[in-house]
């Protein structure tokens, strides 16, 4: 199978999709921008192939001593990623990678200050408040209305 074939195929282009996705408690750099809060993680990944080494760099100079490589692992298209990683992000880390033999792949790592320790979380995290909601009990005939407490009411 060509090459060109290879990678036009639904799911070389899946495969494609999740290396890209960015990992649970890490951020990882399959994109051309990583946007990572200070102190969080960090995860930058390459792709080369099997019989290259990856080569990294940082604004065209060394890495930062807060990054070390962080082993290697095959990917699903025959590629090898190569792992960078840091276990808390700091602005001195911010910048332009580059990885793999000529052509680079470029990735810019942007690191956004850390929340103000205190600041309430924006509305539109904040989990709604609970709501219970108090329905008059079916009855019949007389008697005393008792009302009941319905759980499928609640405001989720």
């Amino acid at each position: 199978m060509s090459r060109r074939t290879a990678l036009s195929s639904p799911m070389a282009l899946l495969l494609l999709f999740l290396a890209a996705v960015v990992s649970t408690r890490a951020q990882t750099a399959a994109a051309a921008a990583v946007a990572v809060a200070e102190g969080a993680p960090v995860l930058l990944e390459c792709a080369v192939a099997v019989a290259a080494a990856a080569a990294w760099s940082r604004d065209g100079g060394p890495l930062p001593r807060a990054l070390r490589p962080a082993g290697e692992r095959a990917a699903p298209d025959g590629t090898v990623l190569a792992r960078l990683a840091a276990p808390r992000a700091a602005p001195a880390l911010a910048g332009e990678y580059r990885c793999g033999p000529a052509p680079h792949q470029r990735t810019r790592l942007v690191v956004l200050p850390a929340p103000l320790s205190g600041t309430p979380p924006p509305p539109s995290s904040r989990p709604a408040p609970l709501r219970p909601r108090l329905f008059p009990a079916q009855t019949r005939g007389r008697g005393s209305r008792r009302p009941r407490f319905d759980e499928t009411s609640l405001n989720l």
